[in-house]
């Protein structure tokens, strides 16, 4: 399946994140994976992001700090059109 944008897998815990990584790919989709929100906030810049899977804490801040940072950067995301 060919997206016009892609998926983002954001945690701290690297058997998480490769376990769900994993399981996207068998759909035939290919993730973004992050470890931090640093990490993330970098890769959200360079890159048209339309979903975003991310656990509660990570080791640099949470979820919330991500949503944050991201209003901050006023990114742009796809339409619904």
């Amino acid at each position: 399946m060919t997206v016009p944008w892609e998926v983002m897998v954001i945690s701290s815990d690297l058997e998480n994140r490769q376990e769900l990584v994993h399981i996207l790919q068998r759909q035939d989709v290919d993730p973004i994976s992050a470890s931090s929100i640093a990490e993330s906030l970098s890769l959200l810049k360079n890159n048209l992001i339309g979903l975003v899977f991310c656990e509660a804490h990570l080791c640099d801040g949470s979820y919330r700090d991500l949503l944050s940072s991201v209003r901050s950067l006023k990114s742009k995301f796809p339409s619904k059109s």
